[in-house]
């Protein structure tokens, strides 16, 4: 979908006189680069820096993309709503990603991650850096080839960008520096969203970024910024007069002038305008356009939340005119899905808006945000429903009360239980944010949120989860002495740092937060059964539950039948209840004779009953099945341990972390080995990560396939004088 940035930026240019080209490069990457045609010219250029061996992967990979053009169009037909087919298609794309990453060593390329090893985004030198690596960045090839040549056709006086992710740093910036190159007389600046959170890194003298990428910058809104700029660069006005402007003088110095005032949504900002974007070309069948309600939160309290980075200050749209937004853009472009952008939408304005699209005859679908906060009766979900409201995004955090009050986020959990209650009721589909590891988070205070997440799962249809990071503009970072943080020194360094590494004096840390994570993840997959909105992309499925409704899409089962069996052997092996564990292991064997995993389980239950014949029997079809999975190299150094030979066994492990660097019995099993081998430190520094995903695992009362009895034998064997609960 287009990103609103830009059709906002251009409805307001185009209606106060300037005439816009709005490009989404995004877009046209993936159009352009991802081909059979543009990776072998590609290839063919750059074979010179590749070895031979990288020559014949290559060149083997890109000639298996015959059906890449095939995948592609799924995104845009009736089969993008054929899941398989989806699936199909995103694995294709997989295999690009993977020619880009060869293509360019030291890249590191996915649908949601871009990076290039050892060039940082949080320096504006290394951004620098990277905008002039050939080697690596794979966005110099494709601006020289397919982007540049169009600025040539019809140049610009001035090139505006809007960077919204952190990922686009490296991509935006390389533009920057090769038009900066070709066309000196283009006058450069850059603003949006996440570069709001870092701009001020610019504010010094003699600034490099000045001189090498962008003639000037913008913090927060920038409709009134960017007019006045347009005018300034055309004579009207000086640069001293463009609101919010960051720059360098012609000798160096730093300007940052007054920020402007705030632009009304009713008066001065209008419908988005999408002309000029290449609308017919997004990958999802049916077009999902951006529109906003309301910039800013009206909440804006949350400690850990630095969203406020971008605006001027809460004022809403009035819902009549959102509503004529939508007829309007439905009219004209045939679309009938949105998604609000807003930071938050409340109960009673989502009311309002109803109420204004049942007015206009407004037939649309559509999604937001909001709070879980009193409002949300049955009868305000109801409304909300019946207005096209399929879907709704809503931040929990955590379900701890002293948590959430260090948060502000002003939740009450029976107020949270009921607001989710009434909105599934009602036919709209929920969504939870939460995240662990906030600054005083314990084991025990997140184990509160994953029962909350239990006890109300059937309310709670689908959860994004993630672990805190600290962010600089954020009011946790400005308080880190009394939250007992303590910043990393060489972050705060970096002038274009956004996220700050950091250490904690009380509570779980990073490392126990990720862990957590990885752990409430892997029970998620399985509580939700894998549910569709585990599996495709947040506007891919608010299109299925448009397609199909919600009860369809809730009825999604992507746990495959050996998955499914598998965590059955578990769960009864967990209850103690060994004989149900082993029939339903001897009917997955019988079922699945090629699978890896079945062969492992099976692996498992041999060595338990010390059948050392059986369980290589086992091992050797799971290593001819499934070579590489890090339950097949914990099998084998299983084996090998109860054979007596211990080094191979050592590597066999090793190379299972390498795989899973969660596995408490590779742990466990090192700290055995290094036990009689007299070897203190690494028994002890092996027995520690072993305790400590014990520890997690028993939190969430979901451990591996192990019994917490048999680890504390292990572990009082390996150390008698620790005390195992």
């Amino acid at each position: 979908m287009p990103y609103l940035s830009l059709p906002t930026l251009s409805g307001y240019l185009r209606q106060n006189g300037c005439t816009v080209d709005q490009w989404d490069l995004n877009l046209l990457f993936y159009e352009e680069a991802f081909s059979m045609a543009y990776l072998q010219t590609v290839f063919q250029s750059r074979r010179h820096l590749l070895s031979l061996a990288v020559q014949e992967e290559l060149s083997q990979s890109i000639e298996m993309l015959h059906d890449v053009e095939q995948a592609k169009d799924v995104f845009k037909t009736e089969a993008f709503y054929d899941y398989s087919a989806l699936m199909w298609a995103e694995r294709t794309l997989e295999k690009v990603y993977a020619c880009f990453s060869l293509l360019y060593p030291g890249t590191y390329f996915s649908k949601d991650y871009f990076r290039i090893e050892g060039q940082s985004i949080t320096s504006s030198q290394a951004v620098i850096q990277a905008a002039q690596n050939t080697l690596s960045n794979p966005f110099i090839d494709f601006f020289n080839l397919k982007v540049l040549p169009r600025l040539n056709e019809n140049t610009p006086h001035l090139v505006g960008f809007s960077i919204a992710r952190e990922y686009q740093m490296i991509p935006t910036f390389t533009f920057a520096y090769l038009i900066r190159q070709c066309f000196p007389e283009i006058h450069l600046t850059v603003g949006g969203a996440f570069f709001s959170k870092i701009a001020d890194g610019l504010k010094k003298d003699h600034h490099p970024a000045f001189s090498t990428l962008v003639h000037s910058a913008v913090k927060g809104e920038g409709e009134d910024a960017l007019l006045k700029l347009v005018k300034a660069l055309g004579g009207e006005l000086t640069l001293e007069e463009v609101p919010g402007l960051i720059y360098n003088t012609s000798e160096g110095l730093l300007k940052v002038n007054p920020a402007g005032l705030a632009l009304s949504m009713n008066d001065d900002i209008g419908t988005p305008d999408f002309e000029g974007l290449d609308l017919k070309n997004y990958w999802s069948a049916d077009l999902v356009l951006p529109i906003l309600g309301s910039r800013d939160c009206y909440w804006k309290d949350c400690t850990f939340c630095d969203h406020y980075m971008q605006f001027s200050g809460f004022r809403s749209r009035k819902p009549q005119k959102i509503a004529e937004d939508m007829s309007y853009l439905q009219q004209k472009h045939g679309v009938k899905h949105f998604q609000f952008c807003d930071e938050t939408m409340s109960p009673n304005f989502g009311r309002r808006l109803a109420a204004a699209l049942q007015e206009t005859d407004t037939h649309v679908h559509w999604y937001t945000m909001a709070r879980l906060q009193k409002g949300f009766d049955a009868e305000t979900a109801d409304i909300w429903r019946q207005s096209g409201c399929l879907f709704i995004l809503m931040g929990l955090e955590s379900a701890n009360a002293e948590l959430a009050r260090s948060m502000v986020k002003g939740t009450d959990n029976s107020i949270t239980e009921a607001v989710l209650k009434n909105l599934h009721e009602a036919g709209i589909f929920t969504f939870a944010f939460l995240f662990f590891g906030f600054p005083g988070e314990t084991l025990a205070t997140a184990t509160e949120t994953v029962q909350f997440i239990r006890k109300n799962q059937r309310f709670i249809n689908s959860l994004g989860s993630g672990v805190f990071y600290l962010q600089k503009s954020t009011p946790v970072f400005r308080n880190h002495q009394a939250f007992g943080l303590i910043p990393d020194a060489e972050d705060l360094q970096d002038d274009w740092a956004c996220v700050i590494r950091f250490q904690l004096q009380k509570g779980m840390d990073t490392e126990q937060a990720i862990l957590f994570h990885e752990k409430f993840r892997e029970e998620m997959g399985f509580a939700y059964r894998a549910a569709l909105w585990q599996k495709i992309p947040r506007i891919a499925f608010f299109l299925y539950l448009s397609r199909y409704g919600k009860q369809k899409v809730l009825e999604h089962n992507g746990l495959s039948a050996l998955e499914a069996s598998l965590e059955q052997v578990r769960q009864f092996k967990q209850q103690g209840n060994a004989v149900a564990a082993a029939y339903i292991n001897q009917s997955v064997l019988k079922k699945y004779t090629d699978q890896p995993l079945a062969a492992n389980r099976a692996a498992y239950f041999a060595l338990e009953q010390h059948n050392l014949s059986l369980a290589e029997y086992w091992w050797k079809k799971a290593q001819t099945q499934g070579p590489h999975l890090a339950e097949t190299y914990l099998l084998e150094g299983l084996i090998l341990q109860q054979r007596g030979q211990l080094m191979e066994a050592v590597r066999a492990f090793e190379n299972a972390l390498q795989k899973d660097v969660y596995l408490v019995e590779a742990y466990l099993a090192l700290a055995e080995i290094y036990h009689l081998q007299n070897n203190t430190a690494e028994k002890r520094r092996h027995a520690q990560e072993a305790l400590k995903i014990y520890e997690v695992e028993k939190s969430l009362n979901r451990f591996s396939f192990y019994t917490p009895a048999d680890f504390a034998v292990r572990y009082q064997a390996i150390l008698p004088e620790a005390s195992i609960a």
